[in-house]
């Protein structure tokens, strides 16, 4: 009996150690669960010039993933001075922080952040490993104000050091 309990054991160490299966991203919408598995999670690290007058250079982060039924979620969330810290992002204290639903991928009409709703990103945990937090918020259809989304339950953890993760420079 204990060979079979270390056998197991060691199953769940092994599949806990791939790379990018710490990479997870959930959401209701509207009252139905999504899931992004880690292999079709992707988390995009862009370099952007900041909208601002002394044209500081800033990071702003991407987390997206594409759901299994071809949805997808998108979060957008602007640095503060160049640094992601724990905290809580929303768009009416930066209006860059978004979100975006699209219930197929590549959509050209999507549900996305407006100033009239507000979406709320609070990172728990941000590193040089792991970005961590939850999510919610209201979202608009891009070709029709009137109909909206609500998102919430939304969490993500994301491995910075996987090989799902995409830096690139804009």
């Amino acid at each position: 009996m204990a060979l079979c309990v270390l056998g197991l054991s060691a199953c769940k160490k092994d599949h806990e150690d791939k790379p990018g299966s710490a990479n997870t991203l959930t959401v209701s919408v509207n009252g139905k669960s999504y899931t992004s598995s880690s292999k079709d999670f992707v988390m995009f690290i862009d370099t952007i010039t900041a909208r601002s007058t002394d044209q500081v250079t800033n990071l702003a982060y991407e987390i997206s993933g594409p759901m299994s039924g071809g949805q997808q979620v998108g979060l957008y969330i602007n640095t503060v001075n160049g640094q992601l810290p724990a905290g809580e992002y929303t768009n009416t204290t930066d209006a860059e922080n978004a979100m975006y639903w699209s219930e197929t991928l590549n959509a050209r009409d999507f549900y996305a952040t407006t100033p009239q709703y507000g979406i709320t990103i609070n990172l728990t945990r941000s590193d040089s490993s792991f970005i961590e937090g939850t999510f919610s918020g209201k979202l608009a259809y891009t070709s029709d104000g009137t109909k909206t989304v609500e998102l919430t339950s939304g969490q993500f953890k994301v491995d910075l050091k996987s090989p799902y993760i995409v830096h690139q420079r804009l």
